[in-house]
């Protein structure tokens, strides 16, 4: 312990603190280095921040059976003493923290008090235990004996439309320690700032103020967005004078004003990556509204435009296909000072995907299955029962659709649809229709074709025939070649039965056509009826069914 810190009478020395003067101790820890082995400590004595005419220190003993009886202080400049303290009260009874008493604030000479002028003095505290012993710690703290900045009067008003800002004002003054005077500053620039709410650490910067001769000051700070305090700071360090100001004004929200708004748009659906123009005039009591930003929105995709002289604007925008399950577009002030809302219904439907299989069966039935759905947009979904088509075409320009049915399209599931119809050699497509929801849309041509073919009317001999008698029916099998047919050799054809006066034709038998599409089959006779050959074609050829032959069976 440094010996110019602290003078002390000689006492009796206790190795054994008491529990009291722990407890205080621990609240004044930086100062046990003013405490000798035992006998009183002094803590570190500190400016009041709010009345700088005033300190507080932390003040204790650990001699056993003693109390301390008196705290007291002198105020020095140097090795001049300016002020004395002849008794610091305590706190609250037992709390172990002395200040400057109430009716005892240290002052200047001009208010009364005996410290010359402002700035900073040590402060010496002495402390005298019952048992006689006295200690004083020099350089116990620091009195900050200067004046406190206030922004006194201070207030902001609520932006209009008129104003379009707020108007800030209020007088800039020290406060004399002690005697607690209202000094005005003047000269004084002010940084203001704009924030959200109260103790905003990030304000947005909106400029200086300067005070007056008598420390006043006001000025109209613009305020263009969403802020409801005003701030202000001011650090000074001359003058007598070492602080910083902080201070706080709410002015609330802007006052608005209601504006018209009439708009329009160029189109009621808007397939995707189309652009779309809506277009309009804001007034105000029938007057035109000119410099005003709106915000045109169509399908999460948005524009700002500003209005002009006579109050009219036009957005031209992109909306974004399945943004919305139900898209709109909508007009409002992207400003503060103004309200107002308009809309209108939009479709913007959503792409749809067909993956389709197309299949041209030997006997002309064309069937198309598959699954269908529509494309995805995160947060949102969209379901709906769509048409959809099969349809044919020779050419791939005109098209005719064969078979319609029904499928849901959703944007979550593939769903499966199939359409079956009687067709030929040609094109096949499936398609959906375009509605509010749901794009339509067209799977690629498929081109389909088989190779035709044709029995010659069935041959019965003999004609008459015994019953039980040898029968030889005979056919011709050909293909198409060309603009000529041609013998189908080595393919089956099969022999059916039809007796006379039944409608259910009954197979004979099957026989391989010889190389010159020749089919051959002898059958016994049983009963009178009609014959024929038929073809079931093959994975390239198309069936094909002879004429009957009656045969009269005696």
């Amino acid at each position: 312990m440094r010996a110019d810190l602290i003078t002390r009478r000689p006492m009796a020395l206790s190795l054994v603190a008491s529990a009291a003067a722990l407890a205080l101790a621990a609240g004044a820890a930086p100062a046990l280095a003013a405490q000798a082995a035992g006998g009183p400590g002094i803590g570190i004595a500190v400016t009041d921040p709010q009345q700088r005419g005033s300190f507080t220190v932390g003040a204790w003993t650990d001699t056993p059976g003693a109390t301390i009886t008196k705290v007291s202080a002198v105020v020095r400049n140097g090795s001049t003493v300016v002020a004395e303290v002849p008794a610091l009260a305590e706190t609250t009874p037992g709390s172990g923290r002395y200040q400057v008493p109430a009716d005892g604030k240290l002052k200047l000479t001009e208010d009364g008090g005996s410290i010359p002028e402002l700035g900073r003095y040590a402060i010496d505290v002495t402390v005298d235990e019952s048992n006689g012993t006295q200690v004083t710690r020099a350089n116990a703290g620091t009195l900050d004996f200067t004046m406190r900045l206030q922004a006194k009067g201070l207030s902001s008003d609520r932006p209009t439309w008129e104003t379009r800002g707020t108007t800030v004002k209020g007088t800039l003054v020290g406060i004399q320690p002690g005697s607690g005077d209202q000094v005005p500053l003047s000269g004084r620039a002010i940084d203001l700032g704009l924030g959200q709410h109260w103790g905003d650490t990030t304000p947005d910067p909106a400029g200086t103020v300067t005070t007056g001769a008598d420390g006043a000051f006001s000025t109209v700070v613009p305020v263009n967005a969403y802020t409801y305090v005003m701030q202000l700071r001011h650090t000074m360090r001359e003058n007598g004078v070492d602080d910083t100001l902080l201070a706080e004004t709410s002015f609330g929200g802007p006052q608005t004003r209601r504006v018209d708004i009439t708009a329009t748009a160029d189109k009621k659906r808007v397939l995707p990556g189309e652009k779309l123009t809506v277009s309009g005039r804001v007034t105000h009591q029938g007057a035109p509204v000119a410099g005003v930003p709106m915000v045109v929105d169509a399908a999460a995709r948005k524009t700002t435009v500003t209005t002009d002289a006579d109050g009219r604007f036009t957005a031209v925008l992109t909306p974004a296909a399945g943004a919305s399950d139900y898209p709109s577009w909508s007009v409002r002030p992207d400003g503060l000072y103004e309200e107002g809302y308009t809309a209108g219904s939009l479709e913007v439907p959503r792409e749809v995907t067909v993956r389709p299989s197309i299949t041209l069966a030997s006997n002309g039935t064309v069937t198309a299955k598959g699954t269908t759905r529509a494309t995805h947009a995160s947060g949102t979904y969209a379901s709906e029962w769509q048409a959809i088509r099969l349809e044919y075409s020779g050419d791939k320009r005109t098209w005719k659709t064969l078979a319609t049915s029904e499928v849901i399209i959703d944007t979550v599931n593939w769903n499966a649809f199939r359409l079956t119809a009687r067709g030929g050699n040609g094109y096949y497509r499936v398609t959906t229709p375009t509605t509010g929801k749901f794009l339509g849309t067209a799977s690629s041509p498929a081109p389909l074709s088989r190779i035709s073919t044709r029995l010659t009317t069935a041959n019965a001999t003999p004609e008459p025939v015994k019953k039980g008698a040898t029968l030889t029916v005979a056919a011709t099998l050909t293909e198409r070649s060309g603009s000529t047919w041609r013998p189908l050799a080595q393919h089956w054809a099969t022999l059916s039965f039809l007796p006379k006066g039944s409608t259910k034709w009954s197979i004979a038998g099957h026989v391989r056509a010889d190389a010159k599409g020749k089919a051959v089959m002898k059958v016994r006779a049983g009963a009178d009826g009609y014959w024929r050959f038929t073809y079931t074609g093959s994975s390239r050829h198309y069936d094909a069914a002879g004429a009957s032959d009656y045969v009269d069976v005696r």
